[in-house]
C-alpha cells in the first residue's frame, strides 16, 4: 500500500504537488528531491528519514502522510489509517536493547 501508483506523468514540481509547497520542496531540494519523479525514485520514507537527519524538526508524521498523499493525489488528513500505520513502523527507531550499568553495594 505504500508504494504510489505509477499510472501518472511523474513530473510535476514538488510545490505543485497536493499537500506540498514551497516550503517543502526547498527542503527536499536540499536532499536533491525536486520534482515528483524524484520523490518516488528516493521514496518517502527515506526522503522523510533524510530530513530528520538533516535537522528539519518541522517534518513530523503529518509531513510523511503529506508525502504519501502527494505521490496518490490524497489529502493528508484522508490517508488511510493503516497507511498511516504502516508508514509509522516504517520510521520508528529500531529499538537497541541498553546495556544496564552495574552497580555494587557496600563500601567504595
Amino acid at each position: 500500500m505504500l508504494t504510489p501508483p505509477t499510472d501518472r506523468k511523474p513530473d510535476r514540481k514538488i510545490a505543485q504537488l497536493l499537500n506540498l509547497g514551497e516550503r517543502a520542496a526547498e527542503h527536499l531540494a536540499s536532499i536533491g528531491i525536486y520534482t515528483e519523479s524524484d520523490l518516488r525514485q528516493a521514496g518517502i520514507v527515506e526522503a522523510y528519514l533524510q530530513l530528520k537527519a538533516m535537522g528539519y524538526r518541522q517534518w513530523t508524521l503529518l509531513g510523511l502522510w503529506a508525502m504519501w498523499g502527494a505521490l496518490h493525489d490524497t489529502h493528508w488528513q484522508q490517508v488511510p489509517p493503516e497507511v498511516k500505520e504502516e508508514l509509522r513502523r516504517a520510521v520508528k527507531p529500531a529499538k537497541t536493547p541498553t546495556k544496564r550499568k552495574a552497580t555494587r553495594k557496600g563500601n567504595h
